[in-house]
């Protein structure tokens, strides 16, 4: 889901950020920590700032885009059918993952030049979301698995659909309220090489795939 949305931004990602009279470390260090707490806080004042943007957009469109991400992966870890729910359904889910991405915990170090690159070390704590609700989940897949037995094999298209959707909102209820419970695992460092080229400076796509990844701690 996310490379389909992500790709439209990686060129926007990459293209040089304004710094006049900032150090490469600096402006490095001020890239890194822009997009991620735009992607994940929703805090867009320091990004677009260093866009040269003169308002939001580019950035709501890059929170927007993490925030669709995360929620669908949340529904495959909740094995969630989202392509047979109601749309109000993926969009609670949304929230929820926004919330969820509030209580992200990161530092990104100052950039340090290593010969001819600029490494930046990334020191991420995890969140335990998916750890702590395994045992409400488990009781509404218990639930659903139960109710599926009792429509049978001859249970119609539509009474499928309707289980799911009802799975889908047990599964929301059940584990929303961990969000205020949400605590964090130990902390993860990653360190990154900035790539800089004709057409500005940026990280790997796979590198934000892995910090994103690292962040919620899906696995």
């Amino acid at each position: 889901m996310k490379k389909r949305i992500a790709a439209a931004l990686l060129a926007v990602l990459i293209l040089s950020l304004t710094a006049c009279g900032q150090s490469a470390a600096q402006k490095y260090t001020d890239y890194v920590q822009g997009v991620m707490d735009c992607s994940y806080r929703g805090e867009f004042d320091a990004y677009t700032k260093s866009r040269g943007n003169k308002d939001n957009t580019e950035a709501q469109e890059v929170y927007d885009a993490t925030v669709e991400n995360y929620a669908y992966q949340l529904m495959n870890y909740l094995e969630v059918e989202y392509n047979y729910i109601d749309e109000d359904i993926i969009e609670q889910y949304k929230d929820l993952a926004a919330k969820l991405l509030m209580k992200t915990k990161y530092t990104v170090n100052k950039a340090e030049i290593a010969g001819k690159e600029y490494h930046i070390k990334l020191e991420i704590q995890p969140l335990d979301f998916c750890d702590i609700v395994v045992d409400a989940a488990t009781a509404v897949a218990d639930q659903y698995n139960a109710d599926q037995a009792a429509l049978g094999e001859n249970a119609t298209d539509e009474q499928l659909i309707e289980l799911e959707n009802t799975y889908a909102r047990n599964m929301l209820e059940a584990v929303t309220p961990f969000v205020d419970q949400v605590g964090y695992k130990d902390t993860k460092t990653k360190v990154v090489i900035m790539q800089e080229g004709d057409e500005g400076y940026g990280l790997e796509d796979a590198d934000w795939q892995q910090i994103d990844n690292m962040v919620v701690d899906m696995d």
